[in-house]
C-alpha cells in the first residue's frame, strides 16, 4: 500500500499541494484582516449598483385635525412719525376769466332799478317786563330806492294776500311802488285797534316794524317783505 502511495508522490504533486494549502490560507488571512462592516467601506460605485431601485411613492395620508386658535398677540407700539414730503412744485397761474355783468348797482349814489325787487325775513322779540311793554325791528334794503314806496301794506298771520302784493310769507312779493310785510307768527302781540302792530316808519332805505306787548314775558312777532322799485 505504502509502496503505491510512493509511487503517486512526485515533485509536481508536492508542489501543487503545498500551493493549494498557501492558497487557502491566504484567503482565510485576506478575510479575517478586510472583514467588512459598513457600507462606508464599498466604493460608492459598487454601492449604486447594488442598491435596489426606489419603491413607488406611497399615498397621502389623511389631514390632521386643526388645532387650537392661538391667543391673540399684544398691540405692537405705534411707530415713529415719517419725515414730512417735499412740497410740491407751484402751479402756473391761470388765465383771467372773463368781465362779469354790469351789477346792479355800478356807482356808490346807486338806487333799486325800476321794476326790480328786493326779498328778505324780519324778526322781532324781547323779554317784556309788563303789559304795554313797547318791541320793534328795522330792516334796511340791501339797494336803497330813488323813493320811498308809495304804498304799505301789513298782512296779518294767514290773512289773504291783498292787492298790490303777491305770493305769501314763504314767497313774498310786490308790485312797483309796494311794501309788503308778511307775518308768520306772533306770540304775545297786541292786535286790538288801540295797539295795531304794523310798520312804524319807512323810506327809501328801509322800515320799522313796531308792536305791544299784552302781557310780561316774551313777546314775538317776525316774517317776510318784499318791495319793488317804481
Amino acid at each position: 500500500m505504502l509502496k503505491k502511495v510512493r509511487k503517486r508522490i512526485t515533485y509536481a504533486n508536492v508542489g501543487i499541494t503545498v500551493a493549494l494549502v498557501f492558497a487557502l490560507s491566504s484567503g482565510a488571512y485576506a478575510a479575517g484582516k478586510y472583514l467588512i462592516t459598513s457600507t462606508k467601506q464599498i466604493s460608492p460605485k459598487v454601492l449604486s449598483q447594488l442598491a435596489g431601485k426606489a419603491g413607488k411613492t406611497g399615498a397621502i395620508g389623511a389631514t390632521g385635525a386643526t388645532g387650537a386658535t392661538g391667543a391673540t398677540g399684544a398691540t405692537g407700539p405705534v411707530g415713529p412719525m415719517g419725515p414730512t414730503g417735499t412740497t410740491g412744485v407751484q402751479g402756473k397761474e391761470g388765465k383771467e376769466g372773463p368781465s362779469g355783468p354790469e351789477g346792479v348797482c355800478s356807482t356808490q349814489n346807486c338806487a333799486l332799478p325800476s321794476g326790480v325787487t328786493l326779498k328778505g325775513l324780519w324778526d322781532a322779540w324781547r323779554s317784556a317786563p309788563s303789559i304795554g311793554t313797547e318791541l320793534s325791528t328795522a330792516v334796511s334794503f340791501n339797494i336803497p330806492l330813488a323813493a320811498a314806496p308809495t304804498t304799505v301794506t301789513y298782512i296779518q298771520e294767514k290773512e289773504p294776500t291783498p292787492s298790490g302784493c303777491l305770493g305769501d310769507v314763504t314767497n313774498p312779493g310786490a308790485e312797483p311802488g309796494h311794501l309788503c310785510v308778511f307775518v308768520e307768527s306772533e306770540a304775545n302781540v297786541y292786535k286790538e285797534p288801540a295797539f295795531p302792530p304794523g310798520i312804524q316808519a319807512h323810506n327809501a332805505l328801509g322800515f320799522i316794524v313796531r308792536g305791544i306787548a299784552n302781557e310780561a314775558g316774551l313777546v314775538r312777532f317776525n316774517g317776510s317783505w318784499a318791495v319793488t322799485a317804481e
